[in-house]
């Protein structure tokens, strides 16, 4: 669901586009093979030098680093193969955070299964060598229907964090949603990177620090915020509770700095996340704060977190 702003109107060719995407690329855009060699297990990102790779255009960059994506393609070549690689690399409480579910577990199952069950009906005998996978979100161009979802705490994964993943979508020329929990801050984030941005809002208790956190987001150029409304309550993520999940020392959520809100409580017998939500966000939401949000705010307003249809009318 989005409210708020009408779609921004690009009137361009694919021709166009392309040419001025790549001369938005800057060199901080090819920065995403530092996360591959942590993967591949070679190399600190003190030892990474990343260069334009031979026989690629702007619109397909891809760091030549010393694991380049053919290195990859040996062992890594689906999503599954990445997620095997990462349960090696990551801490215990680092994987279980990022791949468990709340409670059985039962609707990260079925997230999986939804996908399985999609099939494609294709035609045939279509012209198809000349293939473009570019729509627009949001009067946004995006060279592909994907873009990156928010995630929190992405340094607990790889030092660059929200940083190399903002360059990632820069390079990849598609949109990333910044979580209010990340690792860096909105304006660090902003700087790194070429990609339009949306914001992933969460509601606080203190009303005047969910508007700092937009006023912000405006300052910095982000286009679209997208306020979670399923989790007014966190879910019971059992694998955090096991782990008593607390944030690795140095890392705190930046954004929050400014309001005192960026660390987990410590002095507690369950996960520390689940805490923070109990004690700082707020769980009254109703659907008038959506008319509140949106007018401390000309930015366009999405809702994420709807499953029913009547909630969507």
């Amino acid at each position: 669901m989005v409210l708020n702003s009408p779609p921004r109107d690009l009137n361009h060719s694919s021709e166009e586009l392309s040419a001025i995407q790549a001369s938005r690329v800057q060199s901080s855009d090819i920065v995403p093979n530092r996360f591959f060699d942590f993967l591949c297990g070679q190399h600190s990102p003190s030892q990474m030098t990343c260069t334009m790779a031979e026989g690629y255009s702007q619109r397909h960059l891809v760091g030549d680093c010393r694991c380049t994506l053919s290195d990859i393609s040996a062992g890594l070549v689906n999503l599954y193969d990445f997620e095997a690689r990462a349960r090696e690399r990551l801490t215990e409480m680092a994987y279980a955070y990022y791949a468990s579910g709340a409670n059985d577990e039962i609707t990260l199952h079925e997230n999986h299964a939804a996908y399985d069950r999609i099939a494609l009906r294709y035609h045939v005998l279509r012209d198809v060598s000349q293939r473009d996978l570019s729509t627009t979100v949001l009067g946004e161009r995006v060279w592909m229907p994907i873009l990156i979802a928010p995630m929190a705490f992405q340094g607990v994964a790889h030092p660059d964090g929200d940083i190399a993943t903002a360059g990632a979508a820069g390079a990849a020329g598609t949109i990333m949603a910044l979580s209010t929990l990340s690792n860096a801050s909105i304006e660090e984030v902003a700087a790194a990177t070429s990609a339009p941005l949306w914001f992933q809002l969460y509601v606080y208790r203190d009303r005047g620090a969910t508007r700092d956190l937009v006023q912000r987001v405006e300052a910095a150029g982000y286009r679209a915020l997208m306020l979670t409304v399923d989790a007014p309550v966190l879910g019971r993520r059992e694998a955090d509770v096991r782990n008593h999940f607390q944030l690795p020392d140095g890392l705190m959520a930046k954004n929050l700095v400014p309001a005192d809100m960026e660390t987990l409580p410590t002095a507690i017998a369950d996960s520390g996340l689940a805490s923070y939500f109990a004690f700082l966000l707020d769980p009254s939401l109703i659907w008038s704060d959506i008319e509140w949000l949106r007018s401390i705010t000309s930015l366009p307003v999405l809702i994420k977190g709807i499953v029913r249809g009547d909630d969507a009318a």
